[in-house]
């Protein structure tokens, strides 16, 4: 397949992307996740801010990076948070609502399934792919990419990327702050 052109952003390097990977980013239902605070509600309260697209686009960029010919897991990627409500995972359980289901909901009907045929991708197996341990979602012993960006942009967004990568942080620090201001 042939590349379309470059998506930038702050932490990762610019990785080419493909047309199909181009229209699912034109989505409506990507689209609007730069609306979406990626820590809800807790926004509100914590100076760490970021849009769950751009945790979209970095996630899709390990995804590219790490495993470039892997087309299912590239469209998972970009397509792993669209089910989401604007506060998250905090009104999920109060109004008796799955993300996920409404994410596995538009994958398969309409727009997006068009693009994906299109791709000679199937919609199952991008939602089959979001169901089971995966490079995106992780194991038990092993953080996916989705939780990888998370940690990574959480980082950089507190303004403590450098301190990382001098090695004087200490993850645990990192991981309770994230928890209080979510």
């Amino acid at each position: 397949m042939k590349y379309d052109s470059v998506l930038s952003e702050p932490l990762y390097k610019e990785v080419e992307f493909y047309a199909w990977e181009k229209r699912l980013f034109q989505t409506s239902f990507v689209k609007r996740l730069k609306y979406l605070a990626h820590f809800g509600g807790g926004a509100f309260m914590s100076p760490v801010v970021h849009s769950r697209y751009e945790h979209t686009v970095g996630v899709w960029k390990l995804a590219a990076l790490y495993f470039p010919n892997h087309d299912v897991l590239r469209a998972a990627a970009i397509l792993h948070d669209i089910g989401h409500l604007p506060f998250s995972h905090a009104v999920e359980k109060p109004l008796d609502y799955n993300h996920h289901a409404l994410t596995e909901a538009y994958i398969q009907d309409g727009e997006i399934a068009s693009i994906l045929h299109s791709a000679n991708l199937q919609p199952e197996d991008v939602v089959q792919y979001l169901r089971q341990p995966s490079p995106l979602t992780g194991t038990r012993e092993v953080l996916g990419l989705d939780h990888l960006d998370s940690f990574l942009r959480d980082t950089y967004m507190s303004g403590r990327m450098e301190e990382l990568r001098q090695g004087s942080i200490k993850a645990n620090s990192l991981f309770r702050s994230r928890c209080r201001n979510r």
